[in-house]
């Protein structure tokens, strides 16, 4: 075997007759008493792997016979060798693909070798065997693997692409694992230095996401632009969210590097685009977790990529504020965030203001997640003519659809006979925000979304709720409303609907119209129309509230009834709207009404 590669390319003779293709055993040879035509290949291989000084010429004569070979022991390593190896196959691909990558291919040959059939399958098979090695050493095999594949994704055919899928392990989510591994062996956590072979690395690996996953790319910030593909969806559960976030961290610091700039904003594009899709959004948690926050700051600070951080901070991550699981992780993150903020750089960027808009609204939500966490859970009597509202467990559950619940059996007795429970009495998906309903959200979620409801009811009621509950009474005598809780900017916007068609309307109107929703068919639904009905038949006790939030680029309408022990306070809603009051006038009536000692006397309960 070859010892120095230099000098050594006057050997290639040696390697024409033992790497002749015509020599490679038949499928069914027997290699168990060795074979010394194999034996000489093998050698002569390994020799190769050795040279220094081969040309690209001699490379591209030789390369029919070489790679037949490689193809041949790689196939049949099992039978070959005898000693034991963990992921021998992979082994042989990887020191073939290594080899390849410290030779100067031009772009022709480069080219050439991809058009080889199964040579695709063989650089993916070599990725895999090199991301689950633990060697940090970086010059082991990835630039071969970035710059034979990762460079070149945009220019593989379909039926290719197939074999990088079949080479990371045959399917989809196994190229998303490697994808995911591949970034976080490059760059380990959070981290202040980055070499240039890293950033290279990372370039091709966040280029060969968004050409598998074109959906993904794109340089405009368009929210609620096309979905993510599949293979985007793929990525989401193996920890992408997290991998990219972690880049973004990794290059704020690295400011003096040539390209940190255009790769830091393909992350950040990056992480809009799973962010703003509806089965992406669900990952906030994940990047704020990983530091999203405080990359943002660092971003800031320095000036870099303000359009992305503006995204994020006006856009998707106040959507994320109705979530318990979300916000819950927002103190550590802002902790995490404070030396920044306090620097005079963040004091005069120009996102600051942007920055205390969002974190006013953050800071508010978490006082509510530990409200939530110390507040007692009451409930209203479910017959929607009875004024009780008592602690939970003062309460008895209807034992069949676990969502309903009544102080007594004579109130449930009534409401099954009389307030059309029996029609609606089935265990399964529901449109509502209570307990015992089947829904993706947990009860923790629920219970902070009622926190938030009950807590921009009571500051906002006399400002907003009752001045638009007034005057839709008053330009639609008679119509059924509820009153819509819009979170899906973050900030609650409120306003008052009518639940049917009004005036006239057509009869398949749809109040919920105009986004995509989440819950198809929510208005038609046997649910909805119950809803209205007891509204109609609690005299003013029981008022409809919808939240609207967002999951991304989808709506999810979510019914919550609010209760009240008395319908005080209807009633003399109803009285003012009875006067057709300009709705200039509205507000200074209501405050009379305040400030003339009619208290509002309601018993709020929110499920």
């Amino acid at each position: 075997m070859i010892e120095d590669g230099s000098g050594s390319s006057a050997l290639l003779a040696v390697f024409y007759i033992h790497l002749n293709p015509a020599r490679i055993p038949p499928a069914d040879a027997d290699f168990s008493n060795g074979n010394d035509v194999v034996g000489r290949a093998w050698v002569s291989l390994l020799s190769i792997y050795r040279l220094a000084d081969i040309s690209v010429e001699a490379f591209l004569d030789l390369w029919p016979n070489l790679w037949k070979w490689a193809h041949f022991f790689q196939m049949n390593c099992d039978r070959i060798f005898t000693e034991e190896q963990d992921d021998l196959e992979g082994g042989i691909c990887l020191s073939f693909i290594s080899f390849l990558g410290r030779l100067p291919l031009s772009d022709a040959a480069i080219e050439m070798i991809l058009a080889t059939p199964k040579a695709v399958y063989a650089i993916a098979r070599a990725w895999r065997c090199r991301v689950k090695d633990d060697d940090p050493d970086l010059s082991d095999g990835y630039p071969a693997i970035a710059r034979l594949l990762l460079e070149n994704t945009g220019s593989l055919m379909t039926t290719t692409i197939q074999e990088v899928v079949d080479g990371a392990g045959g399917t989809h989510t196994d190229l998303a694992s490697l994808i995911v591994s591949h970034i976080d062996a490059i760059l380990p956590g959070h981290t202040d230095f980055m070499t240039a072979k890293q950033l290279y690395l990372l370039f091709n690996i966040v280029d060969f996401i968004t050409t598998v996953d074109d959906s993904m790319g794109g340089r405009t910030f368009s929210l609620y632009r096309q979905a993510l593909g599949a293979f985007g969806v793929t990525l989401l559960p193996y920890g992408i969210t997290r991998a990219l976030t972690n880049v973004a961290y990794g290059l704020i610091h690295q400011n003096e590097m040539q390209g940190i700039d255009t790769l830091l904003r393909k992350s950040l594009i990056l992480l809009i685009r799973i962010l703003e899709d509806s089965r992406g959004y669900m990952f906030v948690r994940e990047a704020f977790e990983a530091g999203l926050l405080v990359t943002i700051a660092s971003c800031a600070a320095l000036g870099l990529e303000n359009a992305s951080s503006r995204i994020l901070l006006e856009q998707i991550l106040p959507m994320s504020m109705v979530y318990y699981y979300d916000v819950q992780c927002l103190e550590p993150a802002f902790l995490q965030a404070d030396p920044i903020i306090h620097c005079g750089p963040f004091q005069a960027c120009q996102l600051v203001d942007t920055w205390r808009t969002f974190t006013t609204l953050a800071r508010e939500r978490i006082a509510l997640v530990h409200s939530v966490a110390a507040s007692q859970r009451r409930r209203a009597c479910d017959n929607v003519k009875c004024g009780h509202i008592l602690e939970k467990t003062d309460f008895q559950r209807c034992s069949r659809c676990l969502s309903f619940y009544y102080c007594s059996r004579e109130c449930q007795r009534i409401d099954w006979r009389a307030g059309d429970h029996r029609k609606v009495c089935v265990p399964g998906h529901s449109f509502h925000l209570g307990e015992g309903v089947v829904q993706d959200l947990r009860v923790r979620e629920r219970s902070f979304m009622r926190a938030v409801l009950a807590h921009d009811y009571e500051t906002q009621k006399w400002t907003t709720v009752y001045p638009q509950r007034v005057a839709f009474m008053a330009a639609n005598p008679g119509v059924p409303y509820f009153t819509l809780f819009d979170y899906r900017h973050g900030k609650v916007n409120i306003s008052v609907h009518a639940t049917s068609a009004p005036h006239g309307g057509a009869p398949d109107w749809d109040p919920f119209a105009g986004a995509a929703c989440w819950d198809e068919g929510i208005a038609s639904s046997l649910e909805w129309r119950n809803d209205i009905a007891r509204a109609s038949n609690s005299g003013g006790k029981l008022q409809l509230h919808v939240m609207a939030i967002a999951r991304g680029a989808r709506t999810r309408y979510i019914v919550a009834p609010l209760r009240t022990n008395n319908a005080q306070i209807h009633g003399i809603l109803a009285q003012i709207a009875g006067l057709s009051p300009r709705s200039r006038d509205i507000p200074e009536l209501l405050r009379g009404v305040e400030l003339s000692g009619v208290q509002d006397s309601e018993s709020v309960e929110i499920y």
